[in-house]
């Protein structure tokens, strides 16, 4: 991917009168940002009350200047230079009012000698107060306004610069370690639970069994009124994963006024709803909160977990929801400059920076990267309908379609052998929005 990246903070009404202002607040109040690629090499027809970050990288490819101007029109900006490395940013300029063509003044323009050669890492930033805001950059052997190169990617002259390609760094963005509960990443909303004997409180169909995985935090299942649940009179709930899951932490939480969770009980797991593995069996459990962890020793996986419950604390049963997480399972961040993309990327991302930048890739673009894992988890902040390919060392995989406005979605691949894989996304038709991906 080349070029520079421009990010554009939006607000819902100005706030600020300077771009000193709004930088020095890390311009605090901002309703949203988009990151976009620059293909052109300068900034044009921003609308009033935007904030424009634009970073790039100019190499020089002849020798003898010794000028770096800019000029900014229908805002305020400054700009941001270092030299043959990322270090050592200055101030080599600043417009406080417009300033529609180059000039050689004091805060303008910047003397240096450059080499053929040279890199100069810019960032340069502008607060548009009126409609078309605009900069550009330019670069002179002379002081003469005539020998001024403007510099754009349309405008190059006899190879004397080039815009290099930036790499995919950001200050907010950074290899990380993560230690999700894997429950983070399962969706609950497909679980379905059953009972062979199970009654409700009451006909009002408000305490049902679908309340266990609705998502919500006041609603829960509860037994019947004035029917105990113990040994002569057991409760059995059996929920379908839809998928094999693994675990080794079950949590029970209730949201009913009185805490009724099991006393004792018995879980089992199955693959088929038919043969069914004891796990273990709880007696005797004290309940002091709304809320019962309950930690395996080892790793249990299946698809249909079963609680056979025989005694209740103290006669109902009333259950808010159910979780299994994986305990204690590191995930660690891929960083983006080990990912290798093929096609038209684009950098979008309306709630920047929880993880930097996301990437939307359009319709035949892919991403390849390689990874020693069993698992790897690619998250989407998704508001376009995708069909992607997995392929692992140049097999097909799997094949996902991903909703319009699935912001919750993942692409999953798990049960890897654990080594070095070669991984390759592609996108077969639509658009697919990523976040981050996580592996372990």
């Amino acid at each position: 991917m080349k070029n520079s990246i421009q990010l554009i903070y939006s607000f819902d009404k100005q706030i600020y009168n300077s771009i000193d202002e709004a930088f020095e607040k890390n311009f605090e109040g901002y309703s949203s940002i988009n990151s976009i690629l620059n293909l052109k090499g300068y900034i044009s027809n921003i609308e009033k009350g935007k904030i424009i970050l634009w970073e790039g990288k100019i190499k020089i490819e002849e020798e003898g200047y010794k000028y770096i101007l800019y000029k900014g029109g229908r805002g305020s900006s400054f700009f941001l230079a270092s030299f043959n490395n990322k270090d050592n940013y200055k101030k080599i300029g600043f417009i406080t009012i417009n300033q529609n063509n180059f000039q050689f003044d004091a805060n303008a323009h910047y003397e240096t000698i450059l080499k053929k050669g040279d890199l100069i890492y810019f960032k340069i930033y502008l607060l548009t107060t009126s409609d078309n805001g605009n900069l550009y950059i330019g670069i002179s052997k002379t002081k003469k306004v005539e020998d001024i190169k403007v510099l754009s990617n349309s405008n190059i002259f006899n190879n004397e610069y080039s815009f290099e390609e930036i790499e995919f760094e950001s200050e907010d963005y950074f290899p990380r370690e993560y230690k999700y509960d894997s429950s983070y990443f399962i969706d609950y909303n497909n679980f379905e639970v059953t009972s062979p004997n199970f009654q409700p409180w009451d006909e009002s169909g408000i305490y049902t069994l679908d309340k266990i995985f609705d998502g919500k935090n006041n609603t829960y299942m509860h037994t019947k009124r004035n029917i105990y649940i113990n040994e002569k009179n057991p409760l059995t709930l059996i929920i379908n994963c839809k998928r094999i899951i693994d675990f080794n932490q079950m949590i029970l939480t209730t949201f009913s006024v009185n805490n009724y969770l099991p006393k004792s009980f018995i879980i089992s797991v199955s693959n088929d709803d038919k043969e069914w593995k004891e796990i273990q069996t709880f007696k005797n459990l004290t309940l002091n909160s709304k809320s019962m962890e309950f930690n395996f020793n080892n790793s249990i996986s299946g698809k249909y977990i079963k609680l056979y419950i025989f005694e209740a604390n103290p006669q109902y049963i009333s259950l808010g929801n159910i979780k299994f997480n994986k305990k204690d399972i590191f995930y660690y961040e891929i960083n983006p400059n080990e990912i290798e993309f093929y096609g038209d990327i684009e950098i979008n991302n309306k709630n920047f920076p929880a993880y930097g930048y996301s990437y939307v890739l359009n319709k035949d673009d892919y991403m390849k990267f390689k990874l020693c894992c069993n698992e790897f988890k690619i998250k989407m902040c998704q508001k376009f309908y995708s069909e992607v390919k997995v392929y692992i060392n140049n097999n097909v995989l799997k094949e996902f379609k991903i909703n319009e406005n699935d912001l919750d979605n993942y692409i999953e691949i798990n049960e890897l052998e654990k080594k070095e894989h070669e991984i390759l996304i592609y996108v077969i038709n639509g658009k697919l929005d990523i976040e981050f991906i996580i592996y372990s």
